[in-house]
């Protein structure tokens, strides 16, 4: 949800790197050898196409079109072909894990693209390997993201455009404000997010940013931390509150944000301090009176 810049290393280069540092497979324990280099050679043709065709749909935003038969590896089931390319190639091998680990240091702070909050821990197949093997060392396939997110989204294919994740490579939706969080009226305020499209969007682009939004449980994610925030903050908001009045506590709540949301428009943490700003049953202490 949150763009990253699509790696710079090109499909072919990644799957040379992969495929170069598979060796030969041996008979062994009853199962038959395997001429790895040979099979991967021959299948690089159909490799490459099929990364082609995925760039392709990817900027045209028609990837729920592309049918998963048509993305096998030449000579290779599909468990196979994943394991041995990515799980040999990619993983576990000098040449391709130097790109793995390239795709993993992307996000500035490790902070994952889906979610915008948890900590990059894992890649993930944006078009899941095991129905789409010859993507499964294609960079613009692999996306770093939290333990949380990968999990949440594990095999998920678009069966339409309106349910289509968004794509921290392709989609760039944090140029304008989209978040946004009402109070909750309590003793111990809490924040409810939700997404509150711009005029600019087209009702695709709203559709898609919502389905994102819960399928990620983003709504939940940000307002378990923001009412933390809140937590923390209530007993100094009541000090200013009672020593300078209204006016000061929505000063402060005011500069929080736009200091915040001057590097992530988007980012819970300025949109929690936002509401609270908007909200003058909180700055006039309203949590003290019930």
């Amino acid at each position: 949800m949150w763009p990253l810049d699509p790696p710079a290393v090109t499909a072919d280069d990644c799957y040379t790197a992969c495929a170069g540092s598979i060796r030969d497979k041996s008979a062994k324990n009853g199962q038959p050898a395997r001429a790895y280099r040979t099979l991967l050679a021959t299948a690089a043709a159909g490799i490459s196409a099929a990364s082609q065709r995925f760039e392709a749909a990817a900027c045209e935003g028609s990837l729920p079109g592309l049918m998963a038969e048509d993305f096998k590896v030449t000579g290779f089931d599909d468990a196979e072909a994943y394991t041995v390319i990515y799980g040999q190639g990619m993983v576990q091998n000098r040449a391709g894990r130097d790109i793995y680990d390239m795709l993993m240091a992307a996000p500035a702070y490790r902070r994952c693209p889906f979610c915008g909050h948890g900590i990059v821990r894992q890649l993930d197949h944006y078009l899941p390997k095991a129905s789409y093997p010859a993507l499964c060392v294609t960079p613009l396939n692999l996306i770093p993201v939290c333990k949380d997110c990968n999990e949440i989204k594990k095999s998920f294919v678009a069966t339409s455009i309106e349910s289509l994740l968004i794509h921290p490579y392709y989609d760039r939706i944090d140029d304008v404000r989209w978040l946004n969080a009402r109070v909750q009226h309590a003793t111990e305020p809490t924040l409810e997010f939700f997404v509150e499209p711009p005029g600019t969007w087209d009702q695709i682009i709203t559709e898609r940013v919502e389905h994102h939004f819960e399928r990620f449980e983003l709504g939940r994610v940000f307002g378990t931390q923001a009412n933390r925030l809140v937590s923390d903050i209530l007993y100094g908001v009541k000090n200013l509150l009672w020593a300078a009045g209204s006016d000061a506590v929505h000063a402060y709540l005011l500069g929080e944000a736009e200091t915040r949301f001057e590097s992530r428009i988007n980012g819970w943490e300025g949109v929690t301090f936002a509401a609270l700003a908007g909200d003058d049953w909180f700055c006039e202490g309203g949590f003290t009176r019930i």
